[in-house]
């Protein structure tokens, strides 16, 4: 009888298990023993939801919808099968099971499916592991819960998952046959969080091809009083787009003394650092400094976590729990070790305040896991790309324990000649924080060595009056790294004001762990509905159709966001009738959708851009290039409601040509045991018209017997 069998989330956190609870441990390949202890693991997710031909074989038909299983049920994925029996084998000899998944809602969902798979009655506990150095191990045992505490982390993951099942599905075999009467021969596929993220790269293609750049004037004056001295900018609600008119108001300004201020603030204000590492913050900084996508952030950062480097990497928290304030100066003398020959980073080191609680030291806004920080154990055999990385989230973590940049800022407006000029400076009090990060170049914000003392009233003498040509310039393509940023603050895409705060609150759409995955399957999938140019994101010709034919609630992150309101209740209440709710109410949407479809009328291909030519055979639908193997054809959009009709395809269009005899069919080449030939399409109707076949074209010069 095992008396306590651990389930790891992945082999090594089974290994920084057996290597905590120390002793001998025997290992075959599934499992670590001890007397009368077990430690097993997944490998990830080691179950799937059923495919829909797994419920019903008619289900295997795109044309069936909706499909909504009556019971759900999971299977083991094809390259865990015999690791799942294993484990399936301990639990019929397990007294007590540690639930040893991520801590995070897939984390927690993996294990409990198992346990739900395998029927599992035993006493259940939690152990949520933040990092595998000895401390925080050692945290991780002394927390040791019941499961079913966190049972609100595995309804909501349940509901999560159903959710993109019912939707994916279906609405991907909706759209793709819609897709196939405009022309469309691939698969369109359609999801809960993946196609809002899509629209957002599509829109802003839009936006960029719509753009009409603008060449305007930029006129600013430089005035002030023996040694202190005010920049501002001329004020206007449109730009200044007439080149004589700004010459000339130059010229005017030029022929004035002074100005006079007209408004005057000046405020006190501190800034506290930018808080340790999430997983979306780390991703976004490190791809803008390195140019690397968030799935290599991801990849580096694991790496790191699996060598006991840093803490857990797939976190979407920026806070770090009140009791490990007392790890800092271990930490603090094993990072300057470690960092003994990078003078920068030693620097920012020894100036390290352990005395110093910032703000993200928060056990209220601590959730299952922490900000990713290092773990003090020194790194040793790191590659150049993870040297890098531990670098970022190293530094990021000394800066927490220095002083706030304090400064003085000044805000300010003035006239002369009737126009209205404005401007702001910063006189800084203590650097702090950031004498310990690389100086970061803003040209709008203008340094000043002294504090400025004016007052409104007060006339200025002009010393300086510029005038600059600019263009407008249009919104930027995404990137990896900035796409993500944009699923992480996707409230700024939303115009509901409750949706917008609440999504600002549960940071975004996705979750840590599935956002780059989004990302890089739209971009390297096996339909790519995006591809990079230049490392910019842009949407493929597919991607734009797709947001041109779906309704526009799918395509926008508001009904996402409804969405992940409704799962983060669910998640705190542990509510099993908002479960409930919220399963049925995907099933209505469904069936709205498919009847707002059918009311709606076809798009003419052309009106997306897609290159189709109408059926010559029934005259109703669209003849659209389509792969088999390794060559192309042409068939019918209407193959469905009968319309067999094919062409072979010549230089990416159809080769159409009409039978010469009876007027009604097309010539096919056909091989025949003499080699390549034609013959008309309506052989079986009684025409014989036949032709040889000289360079891909029928030859009726001679008649083939």
């Amino acid at each position: 009888m095992i008396e306590r069998l651990y389930i790891a989330e992945k082999p090594d956190i089974a290994r920084a298990i057996a290597d905590y609870l120390g002793g001998t441990w025997n290992k075959n390949k599934s499992f670590y023993k001890q007397d009368n202890t077990v430690i097993t693991w997944c490998y990830g997710h080691i179950l799937e939801l059923f495919e829909p031909e797994d419920y019903k074989e008619e289900w295997r038909s795109w044309y069936q919808f909706p499909i909504i299983p009556e019971v759900w049920k999971n299977k083991p994925k094809a390259d865990a099968v015999n690791q799942f029996k294993s484990i399936a084998a301990l639990l019929k000899d397990t007294k007590e099971v540690i639930h040893a998944g991520d801590p995070d809602e897939e984390g927690q969902l993996l294990v409990d499916e198992v346990l739900k798979q395998c029927n599992f009655k035993g006493n259940i506990l939690r152990i949520l592991i933040n990092a595998k150095d000895d401390k925080s191990m050692k945290r991780a045992f002394d927390g040791i819960n019941a499961n079913n505490k966190y049972k609100g982390m595995y309804l909501s993951a349940v509901a999560r998952q159903r959710i993109d099942w019912l939707i994916g599905m279906n609405l991907t075999r909706l759209f793709t046959i819609y897709g196939r009467k405009i022309g469309m021969s691939t698969t369109l596929p359609v999801g809960r969080v993946k196609t809002p993220v899509l629209a957002l790269v599509v829109n802003r293609e839009k936006e960029i091809n719509d753009f009409k750049e603008t060449v305007y004037y930029e006129l600013k004056i430089k005035a002030g009083q023996g040694n202190s001295y005010i920049t501002g900018i001329h004020e206007t609600d449109n730009y200044l787009t007439n080149k004589n008119q700004a010459f000339e108001l130059k010229r005017q300004i030029e022929n004035e003394e002074n100005i006079e201020i007209s408004l005057y603030e000046k405020k006190d204000k501190t800034e506290n650092p930018p808080l340790p590492y999430s997983l979306d913050s780390l991703q976004a900084d490190a791809g803008k400094k390195y140019g690397w996508s968030p799935a290599d952030v991801l990849k580096l950062t694991q790496s790191l976590y699996e060598k006991k480097f840093v803490s857990y990497p797939r976190s979407d928290c920026n806070y770090i729990p009140t009791g490990q304030f007392e790890d800092v100066p271990e930490i603090m003398k094993n990072l300057q070790g470690y960092f003994a020959n990078q003078p920068f980073i030693l620097k920012a080191l020894l100036g390290m305040n352990a005395t110093i609680k910032s703000r993200c030291f928060d056990d209220k806004k601590v959730t299952a896991h922490h900000a990713i920080i290092p773990t003090g154990v020194a790194p040793k055999g790191l590659s150049d790309d993870e040297s890098k990385l531990y670098n970022l989230i190293c530094l990021r973590y000394a800066i927490q324990f220095y002083p706030k940049h304090e400064y003085t800022e000044h805000t300010y407006k003035f006239t002369t000649c009737g126009e209205s000029f404005k401007g702001k400076t910063k006189f800084i009090k203590i650097n702090g924080w950031k004498d310990a990060i690389e100086k970061e170049i803003n040209n709008e914000e203008e340094i000043i060595e002294e504090n400025l003392s004016f007052n409104v009233g007060d006339k200025l003498i002009i010393s300086e009056v510029s005038m600059q040509e600019k263009i407008t310039k249009p919104p930027k393509r995404f990137t990896e790294s900035s796409l993500l940023s944009a699923m992480v603050n996707i409230h700024r895409y939303v115009s509901n004001p409750e949706i917008k705060e609440k999504l600002k609150e549960l940071k975004g759409i996705g979750t840590p762990a599935t956002r780059s995955k989004i990302i890089n399957d739209l971009i390297y999938g096996k339909n790519p509905l995006l591809k990079i140019e230049k490392k910019k994101v842009v949407p493929t010709n597919e991607g734009k159709i797709l947001i041109g034919i779906l309704p526009e609630d799918i395509t926008k992150p508001d009904k996402t966001a409804e969405m992940k309101i409704l799962l983060d209740k669910v998640n705190k209440e542990t509510s099993i009738p908002l479960f409930n709710k919220i399963i049925d109410d995907t099933c209505k949407y469904l069936e709205e959708t498919k009847n707002s479809l059918n009311t709606k009328k076809i798009i003419a291909p052309e009106e997306l851009g897609v290159k189709t030519f109408n059926c010559p055979e029934c005259k109703k639908g669209y003849l659209s290039r389509k792969k088999w193997q390794k060559n192309y054809f042409w068939g019918c959009s209407r193959y469905q409601e009968g319309c067999k009709s094919t062409f072979d395809d010549k230089n990416g269009e159809p080769q159409i040509i009409n039978c010469p005899e009876c007027k009604k069919g097309f010539m096919k080449k056909r091989k025949g045991k003499n080699g390549y030939f034609w013959g008309c399409s309506r052989y079986q109707e009684g025409c014989k018209c036949t032709g040889n076949d000289k360079k891909g074209k029928p030859d009726f010069s001679k008649v083939k017997k």
